[in-house]
């Protein structure tokens, strides 16, 4: 069984040239911003974004995986061992010095210290060479010895230069100190005790990469690359070809003869010892600055400002190289459909899928808040998105509009929700609806201080969580948002571990926090916790309900219940292991959507259930119940409007009670007890003269006639005033 995972393109491919082929993206936005590239003596790589995450790859840069220290603690500065990689992690209060002898998948603590040692604060370069540590701090350049504990000043012979910005390459002879804020180069061939400069020839003293390559070394600057051979002094310019000036430096990589620079302008190579060059990212401008470049033998991997990218031509010809990266600049944040349409709302846009071949396109034009975009939803022909200000835009949803009228410019929206005519939307000021598609708002918090977390609508309720303001908690509103019911008894405490989303099928109400799942056949009023096969620090993300069943996405892969929440299944045919973490967000037409990133994932809807388990029944997963009392409250007589519905036509007739049950769970009145068939239906109740004021609740009970099995069950809260 086939299984397809699609990652969003955003770029355009490009033709090959026949004597040096364009660089191809076959990755689209699934990149980070690489800052630097570190290689370790086992030839594994380890590239840091601009975000301060850090990645390996174990096979020359097909696949990236995160690395972490521990609970979640980034690695710091890298730097590089005979037989390990360490990590230098340094505030203004604490200093910690890590090693890891497997790659970076677990880490040892080397060497700590606190503020009472003088080695603390901003460093800006980090290395291991030679048996010592060098670290710089813009009071100078410190070393530690491998088996001490205390730092010292080893600046001697530098002056006059800034070193917060000093970077630091080591070769098997030498360390150097380079200084592109324009201090030129500097080397120590004495484990850092004395500092020699190596100024002569340089036009240009603002130095950002060098590279040694057997007897040469090479230097990038802002006015060109030079060349030294060992034992020389004096630096020769071997620009030609190259930009001139070279704004933003140029990183560096050679192998025997032929050199390779990442420029602000793309890549150029050479392959005559730096005296000529040729650029081969033509193409690729718009991908920003290579400012990284690193290799092993001519494997070659250049990090920009959209990700990484490979080439095993020793320059010749690329390919994108970003799977597994993460991406906060193009992550996706929400999907939904319209009239056929699949869009996507990410952090830089809203795309729309414009074919059957997965190729997406903007549709963003208008909403300026880019970075910030958390919803997009479809209603009634017109979709609504959340950028910090709500949205709107008629089909296909190519240009859009503010719709904030009533909503203070001081609220920020962060999700909008339709529910029953209403569009709702959940802002740091509360919650406010539009019955105008979205021309004005007006605040419907119930005169509570609610700060809303998400929102959600099951067809007749609409469900809020909130973790901050006076009222953190779970409510649920019956009456489009004019008065909400606290249904948060049985649910963790809410500040602590916070309902981070709802979901509903035909039976239960399901409420997930970021580590546990909670079920309820009454509309809230009681919850029950729910058992997952997963380790109990399992982190939860979304919840999704496909055809009757519920799928969970989790930090161990994907869950799914055929039976209302009873039992659950790991469902991860397919996943890798850096992909176990997808959120199953979309059902639309055949395919269930999940996203990771930057990147969508699609599997046949049909799929998951018949390989997880047999059905309870058909019948149970096609049926289900609607229903409201209106008015509510109300203080004679109230009116039961409910919608029995068969996701095809049918005439089978089913086995329909409703009754009516008090606070204690003490059965009031049956109201119905007979056959019925899908459709609309009213019925009234009038209470008994002597039935005090208060909350009572209608209950449905649907059932098969043949088997006497239960279909459907669905409890509704009323209030009572006399």
């Amino acid at each position: 069984m086939n299984y397809f995972k699609f990652i969003i393109l955003f770029n355009i491919l490009f033709n090959f040239n026949e004597l040096y082929p364009q660089w191809i993206n076959i990755g689209g936005a699934s990149g980070s911003h690489i800052t630097k590239f570190v290689k370790d003596n086992y030839d594994k790589f380890y590239a840091k974004t601009i975000d301060g995450d850090t990645y390996r790859t174990i096979n020359n840069g097909l696949n990236w995986e995160r690395i972490q220290i521990e609970n979640g603690k980034d690695i710091g500065l890298i730097g590089v061992g005979v037989d390990s990689i360490f990590s230098l992690n340094i505030d203004s209060a604490r200093g910690e010095l890590y090693y890891s002898i497997d790659a970076g998948l677990n880490w040892n603590i080397l060497h700590q210290w606190t503020g009472e040692e003088p080695f603390l604060g901003a460093v800006s370069a980090f290395t291991f060479h030679n048996g010592y540590f060098f670290a710089s701090r813009p009071s100078g350049i410190y070393r530690l010895n491998y088996g001490d504990s205390i730092w010292t000043k080893q600046s001697n012979g530098i002056s006059g230069v800034r070193l917060d910005a000093l970077q630091l390459y080591g070769t098997n002879s030498a360390l150097y100190g380079l200084f592109p804020s324009g201090g030129g180069v500097f080397k120590t061939a004495d484990g850092g005790q004395n500092w020699i400069p190596l100024k002569g020839g340089l036009t240009n003293s603002a130095v950002t990469s060098i590279f040694a390559e057997g007897k040469r070394l090479y230097l990038g600057t802002y006015g060109g690359i030079f060349l030294m051979i060992e034992g020389d002094s004096v630096w020769t310019n071997i620009s030609n070809g190259l930009p001139s000036p070279m704004v933003g430096g140029a990183s560096l990589y050679a192998l025997a003869d032929t050199v390779l620079a990442g420029t602000q302008g793309g890549i150029y190579r050479s392959a005559d010892q730096g005296q000529n060059w040729v650029l081969i990212t033509e193409n690729l401008q718009n991908f920003g600055v290579y400012r990284t470049i690193i290799g092993v033998d001519n494997i070659v991997l250049a990090g920009s400002e959209s990700g990484i990218f490979r080439s095993l031509t020793l320059g010749k010809t690329w390919t994108y190289a970003s799977s597994g990266l993460s991406n906060d600049s193009y992550s996706i944040n929400a999907l939904t459909s319209l009239n056929g349409r699949l869009y996507s709302a990410t952090s830089q846009g809203i795309y729309q899928l414009v074919d059957s071949v997965w190729n997406w396109q903007f549709s963003g034009t208008g909403i300026t808040g880019e970075g910030l975009i958390s919803s997009v939803i479809s209603y009634n022909n017109i979709m609504f998105a959340t950028a910090g200000v709500s949205y709107r835009s008629n089909l296909p949803g190519d240009v859009w509009e503010v719709v904030q009228t009533g909503i203070p410019a001081s609220a920020q929206v962060n999700q909008v929700v339709a529910h029953s005519g209403v569009v709702f939307a959940a802002t740091t000021n509360g919650v406010y609806r539009s019955f105008d598609a979205g021309d004005t708002w007006s605040e419907t918090n119930g005169g509570q201080n609610f700060i809303p977390r998400n929102l959600f609508s099951n067809g007749s309720e609409i469900y809020m969580s909130c973790q901050f303001g006076s009222r953190p908690g779970t409510f649920y509103s019956f009456d489009n948002g004019s008065l909400w019911w606290d249904i948060s008894e049985g649910l963790p405490n809410a500040v602590s571990e916070p309902v981070i989303a709802l979901g509903y099928n035909s039976r239960n109400l399901y409420a997930l926090t970021d580590w546990s799942v909670f079920t309820s056949n009454d509309t809230g009023t009681t919850w029950i916790p729910v058992n997952l096969p997963v380790p109990l620090n399992t982190r939860l993300n979304s919840i999704l309900s496909v055809d009757g069943s519920m799928l969970i996405g989790s930090s161990e892969g994907l869950l799914i219940s055929a039976d209302n929440g009873d039992t659950w299944k790991i469902a991860n045919e397919g996943l890798g292991e850096s992909e176990k973490g997808i959120s199953p967000r979309l059902v639309y037409q055949d395919k269930i959507f999940a996203v990771l990133g930057t990147n969508l994932f699609s599997r046949p809807r049909n799929e998951l259930v018949s390989i997880h388990g047999e059905q309870k029944n058909s019948l149970s997963e096609v049926i289900s119940i609607h229903a409201e009392n209106i008015p509510n409250p109300f203080n004679s007589i109230t009116q039961i409007q409910f919608n029995i519905h068969y996701q095809q036509p049918s005439d089978h007739s089913y086995g329909l009670r409703i009754q009516v049950i008090n606070s204690q769970g003490q059965i009031l009145q049956t109201i119905i007890d007979a056959a019925c068939v899908p459709g609309r239906f009213v019925s009234g109740w009038q209470p008994a003269d002597d039935l005090p004021s208060g909350i009572y609740f209608y209950k449905f009970e649907l059932k098969d006639p043949v088997y006497q099995k239960l279909l459907a069950e669905r409890t509704y809260r009323m209030v009572y005033i006399k």
